[in-house]
């Protein structure tokens, strides 16, 4: 009898499967570069003028060869239709703001590294978070005895670890010196010290970022505080953001990803102690194998090396 009903349930699931395969889902319409909607020069000038700290380079304007090569991916071939460089949370506001007024597509890039070529499309806008370069150490968080580090999208591992050099602290991180700590972290995070200290997703131990809604959210394990666009700011329990974004062993809805839109920092519990995400970093992690720490950096800093200097690895 058993057997029937196994049977009549992978029948179903497979009719379920065909019918849904079948289905035509339209794309969204987005307005891009070339179109009569796509916004003027002079629209691009008034919001350049709004927002100074932006910086703003069109299609074929003075630095655009520079701006249309940022996607570090020989396999994509697609060109935006702008690009605006940002360098704060009001940046990234306004520009969100932007393209959904003008229903445009937006891309994010930091770092360039994006295997399948997320990070671009044919006459999208393009946000790039390159020049959001600020981090900070706190070797007395509550969160990790060692400290933990708050990055901005735009730092680079390489930065992030000559910065926990200087406080003699080891961060679990991407072999390759060029990628973002933000995108690492979100993409899972896997490092040579995983088998040990595991994925960087997981120790993500706060986010703060911009939603579609244009309010900026501050999340952790606890809860999350909400600045809205006028100004006021709530605060709630809610945490299903949070596990979806920033850790990797949590199930993730579509509904909890489709409100992210940018991050603005992360800060992780990923440090340990050798001699903005928030990384965290833990003096006690592997206190069994502190007197290797120094052959554990040796090994990094010499990889690092040789990715700039070798023009195989590079």
């Amino acid at each position: 009898m058993w057997e029937r009903v196994i049977c009549f349930i992978i029948m179903v699931l497979a009719a379920l499967c065909t019918f849904a395969a079948t289905q035509e889902f339209e794309p969204k319409t987005y307005c891009l570069y070339g179109d009569t909607c796509w916004p003027s020069k002079e629209v691009f000038d008034q919001l350049q003028a709004d927002y100074p700290t932006m910086t703003i380079i069109r299609k074929g304007a003075l630095g655009w060869e520079e701006a249309s090569d940022l996607v570090l991916n020989r396999r994509v071939a697609k060109t935006p239709g702008a690009t605006i460089y940002v360098t704060s949370v009001s940046d990234i506001i306004a520009v969100v703001n932007f393209t959904k007024f003008y229903n445009m597509d937006l891309k994010l890039i930091s770092s360039g590294h994006e295997f399948i070529g997320r990070n671009t499309a044919e006459g999208c806008l393009q946000m790039s978070l390159a020049k959001m370069t600020d981090t900070s150490i706190d070797l007395s968080c509550q969160e990790n005895s060692a400290g933990c580090m708050t990055a901005e999208p735009g730092v680079l591992w390489l930065q992030a670890y000559r910065e926990v050099d200087v406080v003699n602290r080891i961060i679990l991180g991407g072999a390759e010196p060029t990628v973002s700590v933000t995108g690492w972290s979100l993409g899972g995070g896997h490092s040579p010290y995983s088998p040990k200290l595991g994925l960087g997703a997981d120790h993500i131990i706060e986010l703060s970022m911009v939603l579609a809604d244009l309010s900026l959210v501050t999340m952790n394990k606890d809860g999350m505080v909400k600045r809205l666009s006028n100004g006021t700011t709530t605060s709630s329990d809610e945490t299903d953001l949070f596990w979806a974004i920033g850790n990797s062993s949590r199930i993730i809805t579509r509904d909890d990803v489709s409100r992210a839109v940018v991050i603005d920092r992360v800060k992780t519990d990923a440090m340990f102690g050798y001699g903005r995400p928030r990384l965290h970093v833990d003096s006690g992690v592997l206190p069994e194998v502190s007197k290797d720490f120094d052959v554990i950096k040796f090994i990094r800093d010499t990889m690092t090396d040789l990715s700039y200097t070798h023009p195989i690895l590079n």
